[in-house]
């Protein structure tokens, strides 16, 4: 499938091949769009977190000044979100489970975005994403960690959006006041 194409050597320059990488990363987009339209969102749905998990990858190692890439990517992933919305994943831990590592351990893309993803977590992913959140930000020695403690409150304020309990949303914002406003 074209998504073996989205495979990215990290030895090449950053330029190198750049255009045709943003080409076949749309071709990738094009051709997901269209299986989902024909409601083989089962089928397109491992191919398409595959492309998410390769672009991100490629990123690393290819020059995004403007931006293409980082683009597709962010379409991707929410073509992702409604695949899985459409075809549900069996387990859905493991999906809260990728969640997290992409947000914890990745290089801060893609942005992932509950809202796209509620659906597909339920209550029983929604749940384990809590519980997997909860573990950082309790380790004490991650707290000087900027990533993790941005992952932590960005998940924490997506996961009190999505639940629709606004006394707990307002909780979860009140804990990370930055400013007056």
């Amino acid at each position: 499938m074209l998504v073996d194409g989205l495979r990215r050597d990290k030895r090449r320059g950053p330029y190198a091949g750049h255009r045709e990488y943003e080409h076949t990363a749309w071709a990738v987009h094009e051709e997901a769009g269209r299986l989902l339209d024909a409601g083989q969102a089962a089928l397109v749905a491992p191919e398409l977190r595959k492309a998410v998990e390769r672009i991100t990858t490629a990123l690393m190692y290819l020059d995004d000044s403007a931006g293409m890439a980082g683009d597709v990517l962010r379409e991707l992933t929410g073509m992702y979100a409604r695949a899985l919305t459409a075809a549900p994943p069996k387990n859905p831990k493991t999906l809260a489970s990728w969640i997290a590592k992409t947000v914890f351990d990745g290089p801060g893309w893609p942005d992932i975005r509950l809202a796209d993803f509620a659906a597909a977590l339920g209550d029983v992913g929604q749940a384990h994403l809590a519980e997997t959140v909860d573990a950082p930000a309790a380790d004490v020695s991650l707290k000087d960690s900027w990533t993790t403690v941005n992952g932590v409150r960005h998940l924490r304020e997506q996961l009190a959006e999505v639940s629709g309990d606004t006394d707990r949303y307002v909780a979860v914002l009140a804990q990370f006041l930055t400013g007056p406003d």
